[in-house]
């Protein structure tokens, strides 16, 4: 499988019932057919040592600095903030890829 770099996590946080939410250092605005899905994605951390989740991929609409619009999150179920620290890389399948960069 070709990997390629998706996101880099700028804020995460749990919320009970949820799970992790990752948000990208930038924004991904999600196309208007835009559905969520799921992938198992590569995450590397800032020490380079790395593990794989499975993530869904999600649309939320956040006000930290875009002015309250909609960005694709990242939502890992069963994951402590501490295992998936800011700065981290997030990678996945090219299909995936395209679905998030048009």
């Amino acid at each position: 499988m070709t990997t390629k770099e998706l996101l880099t996590v700028q804020y995460r946080f749990r919320i009970i019932g949820r799970g992790l939410f990752l948000i990208p250092e930038n924004s991904i605005v999600p196309k208007d057919d835009f559905e969520r899905f799921n992938e198992t994605v590569l995450v590397i951390r800032p020490d380079r040592t790395q593990q794989k989740y499975n993530a869904r991929f999600d649309t939320q609409q956040f006000s930290m600095g875009d002015d309250g619009k909609w960005t694709v999150v990242l939502l890992i179920e069963d994951t402590a903030p501490d295992e998936i620290p800011e700065g981290s890389q997030v990678y996945g399948n090219a299909e995936t890829f395209a679905r998030l960069n048009g």
